[in-house]
């Protein structure tokens, strides 16, 4: 169980303890009412619990004393039986702290009773202020409250009441993947720090078993300087104020060392709204240090001739320690080396054999241990290895493998002789703990001896006994046999062979012009390959071949020798006719198999008939296996037939193979054509697009019906209206449509007629007058009635009723309104 301090003496100036209850002053037994106010500074039942005179009863608590064997202090039990749940059973009281903190740690230690069924959840102890009232979150002013919850899976969260939390009851939070084991102890710490008045800047951290496992510093407990954390929390119970948070069976819980602390101020710890790193560990205040233990738990321990063990008991809160030592030939002490806190050993080298040694530490703040003592051992020649052996041997490398029996060797020495034991060299210095060696680039079928020492810087050991390791033999490979041809042509043959070896690297292939002599080198083939083509022959020659394997050890025997004649010059194999592709009206495009590998190239042959009047349309190089045949005409079928060739003939032709071009696809004749818009000089026509491949439209244009039509527009594809302006008034036109693409045209449209709008006679004008006469000039004035005149005719005359002439020339200094 994590072991929190039990006193308050002799503490290190770490800590300041603020309140502490382990009850060990509390008598063993059911826990009374008047011990829980004494032993909590007087403080009050929360929660209705005070309506519970009698404390005693199996619903509250018992102190208990050695509980088992590894706790000797005192415990509190907390009874929780069957069927209970709330503040009905468990206990709930505050404990004051006797002042305000603006930052303050609580730590104690829980165990849950084996077996433990969670249930639902339940409370833990924990840190407040003022006073809230539950449900809904609480003002400012009032009180904030933070405790711990046990969840159903055992895992544990936090329980705030602050001012600023979404629920009536509380905002939690989980504290990481840690989950609670019934039966063992487990040690919760929180820190609560105060938010400035009005700020979200309060942090809630929890700790378990000193380990950092949940963090918030956005908490805003208070609105006022006047409410900090003055009290403990000290409260227990199943739920919840549901029957469904019941305790299943009867249930305990047992605490212990509760402990309220701030960090003195040397101290190294985040503070005030700083919020703990990730991965933070508390040092929690443990029990009473014991100044004399640390003092005198300085030790020395020879490891060797020149080297000691140094350990020491780390002192809480020192920043730093310095190690110092002295000889039993020097009078003062010299430091060795400084270390940080958390460090508690170190081993201290170079020093000399059967010499006496003294040691002291000190730390930072001038504590000093007493003085450890230990003499380094007497200088020892190391050890003589054992079971000298070869672990695996070829023809050029030998790897040696030996027993390290020592352990104060600064290496081993390995020696080699070749042949007999006359000539030992060292081949090898070796460091420390080194137990194998590969002996490299040794001579086959070879005697080689070893024989090895370790040594120190004291002495050397004697040899081993000496080792005998024979390289092994070299291993040329057995020879091919049953060499034989197969695919003789003009100008190459396949050679094939039997593999009658199992370690050759490669084949060597020797050719030659004569069964007895001439051979040379061809080409080679790797290991277990039993076949080679030669090319680039001769036709109509005799060649002789032979073959040999090879590997790093030497060469085999030749082959039997195998002669072959090359054939005379030879017409290409037939082609293969494959498929056509690329279908289309005038072209389409032929596919076929390359067979040969000697033509010059191919020639495709067209006719209409599949049996005569072939002609040639293509000849090609050689390795092309397609053609584009193009100029045909639509929907007509094609044969094609295709043969090979070379300097030595022509292959045969393939099959007669027929295709039949696509057909011409005009569009389909436009429809419903009708007319959505006519004025005196304009008509808007439209029609229905009956195709889904014209290029476009032709709209031709007449002023008789059926003939004298002439092309006025060409609109694109999709298009279905058109204006055509410029037209005269009061005359009848005639339309008509047609699709086009590149197969062709569509049939015309159905006529249409329209004929254009009259042009109205403007409204004569009224109140013609005179203005300003004079002997030479007069002024016209009248006005005009009309919106689409053109412009206005003036005629005079020297009577009134008759004799009305146009003649405006001769009253040019008139100006008319």
């Amino acid at each position: 169980m994590p072991v929190l301090i039990s006193s308050l003496v002799g503490s290190p100036d770490v800590f300041n303890y603020i309140f502490e209850q382990g009850w060990e002053n509390t008598p063993a037994g059911w826990y009374e009412i008047d011990q829980f106010y004494r032993d909590w500074n007087n403080g009050l039942y929360e929660w209705g619990l005070g309506a519970r005179t009698d404390v005693n009863d199996p619903t509250s608590c018992e102190i208990l004393e050695n509980v088992d064997p590894s706790n000797t202090t005192k415990i509190m039990r907390s009874h929780f039986p069957r069927g209970t749940y709330g503040t009905a059973s468990g206990f709930s009281m505050e404990g004051e702290l006797r002042g305000n903190y603006d930052e303050i740690y609580l730590t104690y230690n829980v165990r849950f009773k084996e077996g433990f069924q969670f249930v639902d959840g339940g409370k833990f102890p924990g840190l407040g202020g003022g006073k809230i009232v539950v449900p809904n979150p609480p003002s400012g002013d009032q009180g904030f409250v933070c405790v711990a919850m046990w969840e159903n899976t055992g895992n544990i969260q936090s329980y705030i009441y602050h001012q600023d939390q979404k629920s009536e009851y509380g905002e939690g939070g989980r504290w990481g993947d840690f989950v609670i084991k019934p039966g063992e102890w487990v040690n919760i710490t929180m820190r609560v720090v105060m938010n400035d008045p009005g700020q979200a800047n309060g942090i809630f951290e929890a700790f378990i078993n000193g380990e950092l496992a949940f963090s918030k510093s956005t908490y805003r407990f208070r609105s006022n300087s006047g409410l900090a954390t003055h009290k403990i929390i000290f409260h227990s119970f199943f739920g919840g104020s549901g029957s469904q948070y019941a305790a299943e069976r009867d249930e305990y819980i047992d605490f212990d060392q509760f402990t309220a602390f701030t960090y003195n101020d040397n101290i190294d710890v985040p503070r005030g709204h700083q919020a703990s790193s990730p991965g933070r560990t508390l040092i929690l205040p443990n029990k009473p240090y014991d100044d004399n233990e640390w003092r005198n738990g300085l030790s020395a321990n020879a490891l060797s001739a020149k080297s000691i063990q140094v350990k020491w008991i780390d002192y809480p809160f020192r920043k730093s320690y310095t190690l110092e030592r002295r000889s039993e030939n020097e009078e003062t002490f010299t430091s060795v080396g400084n270390f940080s806190y958390g460090t508690n050993s170190t081993v201290i080298s170079g020093l000399e054999p059967s010499t006496n040694y003294f040691f002291r530490l000190k730390t930072d703040t001038g504590e000093e241990t007493i003085i450890a003592q230990a003499t380094t051992q007497d200088p020892l020649p190391s050890a003589i290895p054992t079971n000298l052996r070869s672990v695996s041997v070829t023809k050029n490398q030998i790897n040696i493998a030996w027993n390290d029996v020592s352990n104060n060797e600064l290496g081993f020495e390995l020696q080699k002789s070749v042949g007999d034991e006359s000539n030992f060299v060292t081949i090898k210095k070796t460091a420390a703990n080194v137990s194998t060696y590969n002996d490299l680039s040794l001579l086959p079928n070879t005697n080689y001896y070893y024989k090895i020492r370790s040594f120190n810087e004291f002495a050397e050991s004697a040899y081993t006994p000496v080792l005998l390791v024979k390289t092994l033999s070299l291993t040329p490979p057995v020879a091919p046999s049953n060499l034989t041809s197969a695919s003789i042509s003009e100008n190459s043959v396949t050679l094939n062979w039997k593999d009658n070896s199992n370690n050759e690297s490669q084949f060597e292939i020797e050719q030659s012009t004569s069964g007895t002599s001439g051979f040379t080198k061809v080409g080679t083939v790797n290991l277990n390959i039993t076949s080679f083509k030669v090319n680039s022959l001769s036709n109509q020659s005799s060649y002789f071949f032979r073959i040999r394997a090879i590997n790093e050890d030497g060469i085999s025997n030749y082959s039997n020798v195998v002669e072959v004649k090359t054939l005379a010059p030879q017409p290409p194999p037939d082609p293969q006719f494959v498929n056509f592709t690329n279908v289309g009206k005038y072209a389409v495009t032929i596919n076929w198999k390359d067979n040969s590998v000697n033509e010059t190239g191919f020639q495709v042959e067209q006719s209409s008939n599949p049996t005569t009047g072939f002609s040639m349309i293509f000849s090609t190089k050689a390795n092309v296996t397609s053609i584009n045949a193009g100029s045909l005409s639509p929907n007509k079928v094609y044969y094609f037939r295709i043969r090979a060739f070379n300097n030595n003939g022509y292959s045969n032709y393939t099959a007669v193979n027929s295709v039949n071009t696509l057909s011409l696809t005009p569009p389909q004749a436009p429809g419903n054509l009708f007319v959505t818009g006519v004025t005196q000089t304009a008509i808007t026509i439209n029609w229905k697009d009956n195709s889904t491949n014209e290029k476009g439209f032709h709209v031709e244009r007449s002023t008789s019906s059926g003939v004298g039509f002439s092309l006025i527009s060409i609109p694109g594809a999709n298009v279905t209206s058109f204006n055509t302006y410029n037209l005269t008034p009061n005359t009848t036109y005639y339309f008509r449509v047609s699709a086009f693409n590149d197969d062709g045209s569509s049939k015309y449209s159905s006529e249409i007629s329209v004929k254009t709008l009259i042009v109205p006679v403007p409204s004569k004008p009224e109140y013609l007058r005179t203005v300003n006469p004079d002997s030479n000039a007069v002024v016209l004035v009248w006005e005009d009635k009309s919106v689409n005149e053109t412009g206005f005719e003036i005629e005079r005359s020297s009577s009134r009723d008759s004799g009305y002439v146009l003649n405006l020339k001769s009253w040019s200094e008139c100006y008319y309104i």
